[in-house]
C-alpha cells in the first residue's frame, strides 16, 4: 500500500534568475516552496510521485526544489527545457533524486503534449492509462491539479475517475489538492498566502451522480448504498435501511420489497431530515419509490413493481412481477391464500377456467410465455426478444385496465 501523488508541472516564470516561491498553507501549516509538489511532500510524505509536464515545463525547478545539487544536471535540464527538447530520459536525475534521497522508489516522470488538438489529447490519454497501470490495490492516491494547463488538470481528474469507475484497481482517493493562487490578490490576504484547498468533494459529488443515475435510469441501488456507507458508516440507521433496499432490489425479491416498503414508510423522515444536500436528492427518490409502492393489495403492488422495473429497463424482472400480479389478483378475488404454491396453483386454475377472467387470461398468456422463458432459460422465444421488450408496456397497461374492471365489478 503506497501513498501516491499524481501532479503536473507548468512552465513558470523566472525572476532574477530563479522561480518565485509561494507560501502554501495546508491544514494551517505553511510551506514556502517554488513548486507545490514539494510543499505537498513536506506535508504528506508520499511513497511515490507521478509527475507530468511538457517539454518546456519547469523541470529544473523540480530538481532544485527537491534538493538537487548536481549543477551540470540542473544546467542540462534548464537548457533542454528552454529549447523545448526535454524527453523522459532527460528527467532521470529527478527520479533518481526521489528514489535515493527521499526513498520514493517507483516514482516516475512523464512528458506530455500541450493538448492543442485531438491527436495530442489522445496521446496524453495513453499516458494516463500508463500511469494507472502503476497504481496497485490498496494504494492511496492524492491528486494535485494546481499547475500546468487546465486541460491537463481536467484530464488528470477525469482519468482518475475513469480508472476508479472501471474498478480494475481497488484504491482510494484521499485528496484533490488545488493551490489557489488567485487568493493572493485578496486585499485581506496581507501575507500573500496561497491556500491549498482539498477539492475531494468534487470527486464525492461525481460518485453520487453516478449512483443516482444508476438508480434513476436502471433501478440499481447498490452504488447509493455504498455511498451511504462511506458517508454515515455501516451502523447508521439510514445506511441500514438503504442497504436492505439495495439488496431486495438487486435480487428482485418481491415479497421482501413489499415488506421493506411497509416497514420504511413510517421512517421517511429519517431520510428527509438529513442536512447533507445530496442525501436530500437521494431521499426524494427513495421517498417517491416508497410512496409509489405503498399499495393495499399485493396484486397492485406487484403491478406497480412491474411498471417500475420496466421504466428502469429491467425487462426480465418486470415480466416476472407482471405475471405474478395476475395470479395474486385472482387469489384476492377468490379469497384464496396468496403465499403458498398450492394456493397460487388454485388461482391459476380459476384464471383458466372461469368465464369472468376470460379477458384477463387473454392478456396473461403472452406475458406468461415470456416469463417462463426468462425463468427457465428456454429458447423458444429467442427470435422475439425485441418484440417482447416493445410489447411489455402494452401488456402492463392492458393488465392494469383488467384489474380496474374487476375491481369495479367487485
Amino acid at each position: 500500500m503506497s501513498k501516491i501523488l499524481i501532479t503536473s508541472i507548468g512552465t513558470g516564470k523566472k525572476e532574477d534568475g530563479g522561480y518565485k516561491t509561494a507560501k502554501y498553507k495546508i491544514d494551517d501549516k505553511l510551506y514556502e516552496e517554488s513548486i507545490i509538489a514539494k510543499a505537498l511532500y513536506n506535508h504528506v510524505h508520499f511513497d511515490k510521485i507521478f509527475m507530468l509536464g511538457t517539454s518546456r515545463s519547469m523541470w529544473d525547478a523540480v530538481y532544485l526544489a527537491f534538493g538537487g545539487k548536481d549543477e551540470n544536471a540542473w544546467l542540462e535540464l534548464e537548457g533542454k527545457q528552454d529549447a523545448g527538447g526535454i524527453t523522459e530520459g532527460d528527467l532521470s536525475p529527478i527520479t533518481a533524486l526521489w528514489e535515493e534521497d527521499f526513498k520514493m522508489a517507483g516514482s516516475k516522470t512523464f512528458v506530455v503534449h500541450y493538448g492543442i488538438d485531438d491527436s495530442q489529447l489522445w496521446d496524453n490519454f495513453e499516458t494516463y492509462i500508463k500511469i494507472a497501470e502503476y497504481i496497485e490495490d490498496g494504494d492511496k492516491v492524492y491528486l494535485d491539479i494546481t499547475h500546468s494547463f487546465r486541460s491537463l488538470s481536467l484530464m488528470s481528474y477525469i482519468m482518475l475517475d475513469l480508472v476508479k469507475s472501471m474498478r480494475q484497481k481497488e484504491f482510494t482517493v484521499e485528496a484533490i489538492f488545488y493551490g489557489m493562487f488567485e487568493y493572493i490578490y485578496e486585499p485581506s490576504n496581507v501575507e500573500n498566502i496561497t491556500p491549498v484547498v482539498n477539492l475531494k468533494i468534487l470527486f464525492e459529488i461525481n460518485e453520487w451522480i453516478k449512483a443516482i443515475s444508476a438508480f434513476k435510469n436502471y433501478g440499481r441501488a447498490e452504488l447509493i448504498a455504498e455511498n451511504f456507507n462511506k458517508q454515515f458508516g455501516k451502523k447508521d440507521e439510514k445506511t441500514k435501511y438503504f442497504s436492505r433496499f439495495s439488496e431486495n432490489i438487486s435480487i428482485a425479491n418481491l415479497a421482501a420489497i413489499k415488506a421493506y416498503v411497509d416497514r420504511v414508510k413510517d421512517k421517511l423522515s429519517l431520510f428527509d431530515g438529513t442536512g447533507f444536500p445530496i442525501i436530500k436528492l437521494v431521499s426524494k427518490d427513495l421517498i417517491d419509490f416508497t410512496k409509489r409502492m405503498d399499495k393495499r393489495c399485493l396484486s397492485d403492488f406487484q403491478l406497480e413493481v412491474a411498471t417500475w422495473f420496466y421504466e428502469n429497463k429491467n425487462y426480465a424482472i418486470s415480466y416476472i412481477a407482471l405475471t405474478e400480479s395476475v395470479v395474486s389478483k385472482i387469489c384476492e378475488m377468490e379469497g384464496i391464500g396468496i403465499e403458498s404454491e398450492s394456493d397460487r396453483k388454485k388461482a391459476k386454475n380459476c384464471l383458466h377456467s372461469k368465464a369472468e377472467y376470460e379477458s384477463l387470461e387473454k392478456k396473461y398468456i403472452t406475458p406468461n410465455k415470456v416469463r417462463n422463458n426468462v425463468a427457465h432459460q428456454l429458447s423458444d422465444r429467442r427470435d422475439n426478444i425485441i418484440s417482447d421488450i416493445n410489447n411489455l408496456k402494452n401488456s402492463i397497461d392492458d393488465i392494469k385496465k383488467e384489474f380496474m374492471m374487476l375491481d369495479n365489478k367487485n
